[in-house]
């Protein structure tokens, strides 16, 4: 097993847990957000096992879990709104597909998306024929 192999040092302690060993468990898990903080798995399993021993750390886990997830829907929505703009642009529905993609950039803010985000606005507008916005858009 590679010792910075976050998936599978979680699935590790999942394995530990349920083998009875709860402390080997939580060592796996602490061991995996040192590794990936944001590991939502491992975020979720150690925030359940310390909620009776340790229910202050558990409680901050857990807040840090739900965050994840929060940050994940917001991403998925953003990539399902610039889908939908991205297949308006391969249909030769510019205008509709630069609305999406705009939309799509105020979803994101400035999530991990943004980069092709800009990217692909660029792209539809320089099809469109106004390649003078693309290229702003895209520098």
């Amino acid at each position: 097993m590679e010792p910075k192999d976050a998936k599978r040092r979680s699935v590790l302690g999942q394995a530990l847990q349920e083998s009875g060993d709860a402390k080997g468990a939580i060592s796996e898990w602490r061991e995996v957000l040192t590794i990936q903080p944001e590991y939502g798995p491992a975020l979720y399993a150690l925030s359940r096992a310390l909620a009776h021993e340790r229910p202050e750390e558990s409680k901050e886990l857990q807040a840090r879990f739900l965050k994840l997830q929060s940050m994940q829907r917001t991403i998925d929505q953003v990539h399902m709104t610039a889908n939908d703009a991205l297949n308006q642009a391969a249909r030769g529905n510019f205008q509709a597909s630069i609305s999406g993609l705009k939309a799509a950039m105020l979803q994101c803010g400035d999530c991990s998306a943004a980069p092709q985000l800009h990217k692909d606005l660029g792209l539809v507008y320089c099809k469109s024929g106004i390649c003078k916005m693309g290229r702003a858009s895209c520098c």
